[in-house]
């Protein structure tokens, strides 16, 4: 159990861990350096952000977290796993707060410096944005697209060009849940190293560190070997065992019948009850669910310039 007390410090990290590898570890050390003696992960379970299937199961994930550094390992509720990086955020930073004993947030950026991030976090809340972003949005201009306009135009390109990688996004959207929850959790961040959010493959000098797309690709491929220099030892047995029982890897195709039939059955009234299905998409959805045979042919049918695909896929 995790006691508060004068001599420890308790750190939270939300993650998803698809699967955990060198670079998460890294994250865990670096956050016990700065000073955390005890870690709890705040992990998305079956379904990841992406919206699919996690390709390890929830409890094969909490070992390997537990193998490679962290104390304690809670499950995001599910409506939060599946959301935009906003409201992914907003429920990890509740979980964590909610706990009472957590005193520091660790989240990874390509900044790397939290007072930038800060900065960038109140400018995105503040009344004027919100009002500049709602004004574009009526313009055509997809979300992202809005929010980086309204910014720029209002606090300069400095702050405005942050919203441009994604971990900073999501390290802003740390950053702004803490502050409107008013929690008294300080934020820290850690400079991101080696290969980049989605990086097809490894970067050169990244001592060490593939993204989880790239390491999911290989696994998916059987290329074992392609991916060992790139997990945990103690972690790749973990993973290795679940392949070899049968119980992974999940991928979003074993799901793709059931999901264009259950779409296929909706309604655009009952579209749009769906969350963040709102202004018209459940139209769009419902003319495309009819007209095409896979889950990306209806992404693809259904994106616009408002509308971007990773919006879409949740």
């Amino acid at each position: 159990m995790i006691h508060n007390d004068n001599t420890s410090k308790v750190a939270a990290v939300i993650c998803e861990y698809n699967p955990f590898h060198a670079g998460h570890a890294y994250h865990l050390a670096k956050t016990r350096s700065l000073g955390a003696t005890h870690i709890v992960a705040i992990m998305s379970g079956s379904f990841v952000q992406r919206g699919e299937p996690a390709m390890f199961s929830k409890w094969s994930r909490a070992k390997c977290a537990l193998a490679g550094g962290a104390d304690l390992v809670l499950e995001l509720p599910l409506p939060w796993c599946m959301s935009s990086a906003e409201s992914f955020a907003r429920g990890g930073v509740a979980l964590a707060h909610g706990l009472g004993c957590v005193d520091l947030l660790s989240f990874g950026s390509e900044l790397g410096e939290i007072s930038p991030l800060l900065q960038a976090a109140e400018a995105a809340i503040s009344p004027l944005i919100q009002e500049k972003i709602r004004l574009l949005l009526s313009e055509g201009f997809s979300y992202p697209s809005a929010r980086e306009k309204a910014i720029e135009d209002q606090f300069g390109s400095d702050v405005s060009r942050l919203f441009q990688e994604p971990n900073n996004i999501l390290a802003i959207e740390y950053c702004k849940a803490l502050t409107l929850l008013s929690s008294p959790i300080q934020p820290i961040t850690i400079s991101r190293a080696g290969a980049s959010h989605d990086a097809a493959e490894p970067s050169r000098g990244s001592g060490g560190f593939a993204s989880a797309s790239y390491l999911r690709a290989r696994l998916l491929r059987k290329d074992y070997d392609g991916v060992k220099s790139f997990i945990p030892k103690s972690v790749l047995t973990i993973l290795l065992e679940e392949i070899q029982t049968g119980r992974a890897p999940c991928s979003l195709t074993a799901l793709e019948r059931p999901i264009l039939a259950a779409l296929r059955n909706l309604s655009p009234e009952e579209l749009a009850k769906l969350p963040d299905v709102s202004e018209g998409l459940e139209y769009r959805i419902a003319s495309a669910v009819r007209k095409t045979t896979s889950l990306d042919q209806l992404f693809a049918e259904i994106k616009t310039k408002r509308y971007t695909h990773a919006r879409i896929r949740v």
